[in-house]
């Protein structure tokens, strides 16, 4: 794996233009726009995306087809992901939880593997591509299905104001909060257990909504955000997220829970 401080040191350098694979300037003065062979693409596997898992799902709406993440700014790096998420809206009684129903429709379970859905790419980039509810990212946000931009990404000259040192000490501090929390965490208190879980998917999740809240205050969570991002690069909060999985999974379904439900 890439040494930290090489990948925070990779995460401060800004690009100067807009990815060239993806956008264009159609005359002088104008906003960039999404190529439109890059646009058509996406659009195609977003509309397979949508006939494959909600067409025809009562009460479901595409609101809108967005690019986010690193991909629609000047983050990005040479093998940046295109980050597209399909928005859903519903009206629909029997969905409670729009989040998790949208994470379900990426499933590949969800046909009992005889389904799964095909990797994308686009001009070589891969295409992530996946159902969300309405929340526009802090970043650049492009309406794929509209053809302009939602909000338009900020230009920062990120390593005149941070350290590599800096997000790789935020780093850590983050990484020692979590292992702490799950260091503590005891099967054998079943009502601590429980809100142990709680509290560690609470914290990730709060960790997550950095991107969506970088837009309210730039200044004051852009370094957060940039630990976040330091995260995702190698790959940490996914492997957080199936380590409290396979914890609620030991825990809720433990045979002295069974047992005792029985």
């Amino acid at each position: 794996m890439i040494p930290l401080l090489q990948t925070a040191r990779e995460l401060l350098q800004t690009q100067p233009t807009l990815h060239p694979k993806m956008t264009v300037v159609e005359h002088a003065g104008a906003d960039e726009r999404l190529l439109p062979d890059v646009r058509q693409k996406i659009m195609k596997t977003a509309d397979f995306m949508i006939r494959q898992r909600v067409s025809g799902l009562y009460g479901l709406k595409v609101a809108d087809i967005v690019i986010v993440g690193s991909a629609g700014g000047y983050m990005y790096h040479e093998n940046s992901d295109i980050d597209v998420r399909i928005f859903l809206e519903t009206d629909n009684p029997t969905i409670k939880n729009l989040s998790f129903f949208c994470q379900c429709c990426c499933c590949a379970e969800l046909d009992g593997d005889k389904n799964p859905l095909p990797i994308f790419y686009v001009n070589g980039l891969f295409l992530d591509i996946a159902f969300a509810p309405v929340r526009y990212d802090s970043g650049g946000n492009y309406s794929v299905l509209n053809d302009r931009w939602a909000t338009r990404p900020r230009k920062d000259n990120l390593a005149a104001r941070f350290s590599p040192g800096e997000i790789v000490k935020g780093y850590y501090l983050f990484r020692r909060r979590i292992e702490k929390a799950i260091a503590e965490f005891d099967f054998s208190n079943g009502t601590a257990a429980a809100q142990n879980l709680y509290n560690l998917n609470r914290l990730r999740r709060s960790f997550f909504s950095i991107k969506y809240n970088l837009g309210q205050d730039y200044d004051a969570n852009i370094k957060k955000f940039l630990i976040y991002r330091l995260f995702v690069r190698r790959k940490e909060l996914k492997q957080l997220g199936v380590l409290l999985s396979q914890m609620e999974n030991d825990f809720y379904f433990s045979p002295e829970r069974t047992n005792h439900g029985q």
